[in-house]
This record gives structure tokens, C-alpha cells and sequence, in this order.
């Protein structure tokens, strides 16, 4: 199921964005880092209502935020 992410899910949300961050560099993909994205990023996105998450059996496996605002290079 597709809904917005709340500020309960944050954890998991971070959890999720690090493990894809580690994955990334080790596959020499420099997106993401150990500073991004962070906890305020994504509690900023889910202020703003622009992150979705994809649960299977209430576990977030997912996410997405659309948005048109560009967050700033780090």
C-alpha cells in the first residue's frame, strides 16, 4: 500500500535511506552519503507532505517524495 509517510515512521524512513546510501557508494554511486539524507531532510519532507512510503504487511519497504523543490548540494 502507498500512503504518506508520518513523523512515526522517521526511523524507519532513515534506516531505509542509509542502507540505500551504503549500497549506492559500494556500487560507486555518490548520491547519497553518511550525511545525506538526513534525519532533518526527511522530517522536513514529511512536514511539507511530499514523502510517500510503500508498506507490505505495515513494514516500509519504500519511498518516494515528489516534490519540485531541489535540495542544496552537500
Amino acid at each position: 500500500m502507498i500512503k504518506k509517510a508520518s513523523f512515526s515512521d522517521l526511523e524507519q524512513l532513515y534506516f531505509i535511506t542509509k542502507s540505500c546510501a551504503k549500497y549506492m557508494i559500494e556500487n560507486g554511486i555518490f548520491q547519497w552519503n553518511e550525511m545525506y539524507p538526513s534525519k532533518e531532510v526527511l522530517q522536513k519532507d514529511i512536514e511539507l507532505q511530499q514523502i510517500w512510503k510503500f508498506e507490505e504487511h505495515e513494514i516500509i519497504i519504500g519511498i518516494v517524495v515528489l516534490t519540485e523543490v531541489e535540495d542544496k548540494n552537500i
